[in-house]
Parts: C-alpha cells; structure tokens; sequence
C-alpha cells in the first residue's frame, strides 16, 4: 500500500513538475533533513510544552497571570493609540516585509510600560518598526534606553523623531564574539529589568545563540520574532514559562527566564 502511495505521488509529479521534483522527492524520503535544518510548524508547535495565546492580551497574561486584567487592557489600548501603522514602510537595505507584525508591537510597547524595564536590547533593527515600539514606551514611563543591533547601519524610517532619544544604534559584524562583547558593554547591571528581543538571524543555531545570550547576560524576558524559522525556540524553552502567538505572517514568542 505505501510502495503504491508512493509510485501514485511520485506520477503526479513527474506529469505536473517534472523529473527533478521526483528526484527531489525521492531524496528528501531517504535523507530527511535534520532537526537543525527544519522550520518550526504550527502542529510542532500544538504538540511542545508553550501556552498558545489568541490575541496581545491574553499573550501578556499569560506570561505574566498575576497582572491585572484591566490594566492590562488599558495600557493596550493606549498602545492602540500612540503607536502608527508603520508596517509598510521600507528602505534601500530594509524591505517591508522584514517589519515586525502589529501585534508584537503592541505587545512590546505594553510590556515596557508595565515591566518598566530599564534596559532593552534587539538584534535586527532593519527600519526600525520593533524601535519604535519600544521607545514610545520608554518615553511614556520617562526611562530607560533601547539599544538595537544590525550588521547594517540603518536610518531608522519607521521611528518617531521624539523617540530618538531612547535609541541607541549599534552596528555588528555578526559574530558570536562581538554581539558578546556588545552584551557586556551595554548590561552592566544585573539588577535592573531588562528584556532582549531577537529578531536577526533566523537559522536554528542564529536563533540558539541569541537566546542563549540573554539567558547568560541575566536578561529577565525573551521576546523572538519568526520562531517558525527554525525549531530552536522550542527547544531552548523547555520547562520555562513560553507563550507563542500568531502574528498575521509569523509566529511569535516568549518566555520568562
């Protein structure tokens, strides 16, 4: 029954996209790709240890059940007003689609002015749609300072010049080595809430190596767009606390360290 599966399959293909889809086809059922190497499904994701949550407000209560819901509410709200819809701007180096979705920004903007965080560190800045986010809430709570990290510099098209002031723009070569070095320049105290956001390189071990800085670097939250890139989101989070949610493209995550 599977050999006839398999030639049936196998047929079709060859009449709709011809031999190399076979040949294809036949490879990938001898050599599966590796763990490393697979995105993260939303049957992957149905079947792991994280809470799935419908909307920013049960994301944020989720993560943290002891808020008050109606506050909650109101601080989102708020972020419904003083965040545009920046979405579809783009740059030379930086297209629309590399943007962060609108409900990880009105995610990120409520949970700086709940957390009150003193320090937030990103990697991916690209037009600066997540920056924005972040500095409207650093504004509103009168403290704090983003610093955000690319391999390319960038001129911020999506910020709000009133929120320059709590963005600091740091240029990486990439490496291991030097984002750890950049970590260390910028947490210097280990008291203060901070919250890191990854949103850079988005292979499985890009992904790894982000995370684990921040757990390293005594970040308190971990925020990572496209977790569906790779699986390496669920398998740093086990036993933590994780909640993932749908963010019109993408999925998004996050978990308490």
């Amino acid at each position: 029954m599977r050999i006839k599966k398999i030639t049936s399959r196998l047929y079709w293909l060859y009449k709709k996209r011809g031999l190399p889809s076979c040949l294809n086809y036949i490879s990938g059922k001898i050599v599966s790709p590796s763990r490393y190497q697979q995105y993260c499904s939303s049957v992957d994701l149905r079947n792991s240890h994280v809470k799935l949550a419908n909307c920013p407000q049960e994301f944020i209560m989720l993560l943290f059940p002891d808020l008050d819901e109606e506050n909650v509410n109101a601080i989102l709200n708020e972020a419904m007003i003083k965040l545009k819809d920046n979405r579809n701007i783009h740059s030379t180096n930086f297209p629309s689609k590399w943007n962060s979705g609108r409900n990880l920004q009105l995610i990120i903007y409520s949970l700086t002015r709940i957390l009150t965080p003193m320090l937030i560190v990103e990697t991916g800045t690209a037009n600066g749609t997540s920056a924005n986010s972040w500095a409207s809430g650093l504004k509103a709570n009168n403290k704090g300072k983003l610093f955000t990290i690319d391999i390319t510099q960038t001129t911020l098209p999506a910020v709000d010049s009133e929120n320059m002031n709590y963005i600091e723009c740091i240029v990486s070569d990439g490496s291991i080595k030097n984002l750890s070095q950049i970590m260390k320049s910028v947490k210097n105290d280990n008291s203060e809430y901070s919250i890191f956001l990854h949103d850079s390189d988005h292979s499985y071990f890009g992904q790894f190596t982000d995370y684990e800085l921040a757990k390293s670097n005594k970040f308190n939250l971990l925020i990572s767009d496209d977790i569906d890139s790779s699986m390496a989101f669920i398998d740093f989070t086990l036993d933590l606390n994780t909640v993932v949610m749908y963010d019109e493209r993408k999925f998004i995550g996050a978990v308490v360290l």
